[in-house]
């Protein structure tokens, strides 16, 4: 296999395409066509390696077994089957950021998933409940109204609570 083979094949095992690679890696379109009658840069090769998780030297080599050429220590390859494409490009987003600014995404991204938690709190889900005489009763709660509710329900016997009802 030549190396464009190789580069085709793995990708293509990961949903991907030399356009969505070339996209990924902001490379221009056509670069890895292009390596088919030139040589890629360094820079370049090992960017493709890493996102593909495979050796640079496996691609370089006559070597046509996609496994032998498998890094084991990419997390992009050992988890493949359940990072989503959206995901790997985070990643790969986040290799390519500053020290201090991967801390800044850190810092945001747990701000983020604060405000997600708060949202999900304040979320009001609704409960039809039947009441005495077949009646029917709506109440719509937020997740810590559920759990204060559950809570209190608890602490009741049910004989208790036929004569709430």
């Amino acid at each position: 296999m030549t190396l464009t083979d190789k580069i085709k094949h793995v990708a293509e095992q990961k949903g991907e395409t030399f356009a969505s690679l070339e996209r990924l890696l902001d490379f221009g379109q056509g670069t890895i066509r292009k390596w088919d009658s030139s040589n890629p840069s360094s820079d370049k090769l090992k960017k493709v390696a890493n996102f593909l998780g495979v050796s640079v030297d496996w691609l370089l080599s006559d070597e046509d077994n996609a496994s032998a050429g498998m890094n084991s220590t990419s997390l992009l390859e050992a988890d493949a089957d359940i990072i989503t494409k959206e995901e790997r490009r985070l990643v790969k987003n986040f290799k390519n950021l500053s020290p201090k600014r991967q801390d800044e995404l850190l810092n945001q991204s747990a701000i983020l998933l604060e405000k997600d938690k708060q949202e999900k709190d304040n979320e009001v889900r609704s409960f039809r409940i039947a009441a005495r005489g077949n009646a029917n009763a709506t109440l719509d709660l937020t997740p810590a109204q559920i759990k204060e509710l559950k809570t209190w329900l608890d602490n009741y016997e049910q004989e208790d609570l036929k004569d709430l009802i």
